[in-house]
């Protein structure tokens, strides 16, 4: 599996969304079904949006994708503590990374259930963080 430049030529679409985004969500929904591309979204919804396959542990992405890609149904919804600050990105410049200095969420919005999805905030440690960076 590699990562394409045409969403078309694709053979699955691993999708980093929020069902607070619901149109969004819909819309590539009804795109990958369409051109008939498995879908696999990750991170944040609450595990009771059933419209697709879904991971929380960013290093299940590959075995989700290719159980999906099998035609099997892959719901890993058990979640890490802190995701590994280890994993493959996808840089658009060289010389500029973006870390991650927590994850989760408090839960203050009375609305909102993306607590249930994301998990209680935790933070990295500042060693975690200066490794992570190569200094």
């Amino acid at each position: 599996m590699a990562i394409s430049d045409s969403p078309q030529r694709a053979d699955l679409w691993l999708i980093n969304t929020c069902t607070l985004k619901a149109p969004t969500m819909e819309t590539l929904i009804c795109k990958g079904k369409a051109a008939s591309i498995p879908l696999v979204d990750s991170w944040m919804r609450s595990s009771g949006f059933k419209r697709s396959r879904s991971h929380q542990r960013h290093r299940s992405a590959a075995n989700t994708a290719g159980e999906t890609l099998k035609g099997h149904e892959a719901w890993l919804l058990q979640r890490d503590a802190l995701p590994s600050l280890d994993l493959p990105k996808v840089r658009k410049n060289k010389f500029v990374e973006i870390i991650p200095i927590n994850v989760g969420c408090l839960g203050a919005c009375t609305y909102c259930k993306m607590k249930h999805a994301r998990g209680h905030l935790g933070s990295y440690t500042v060693d975690a963080l200066i490794e992570n960076c190569g200094v």
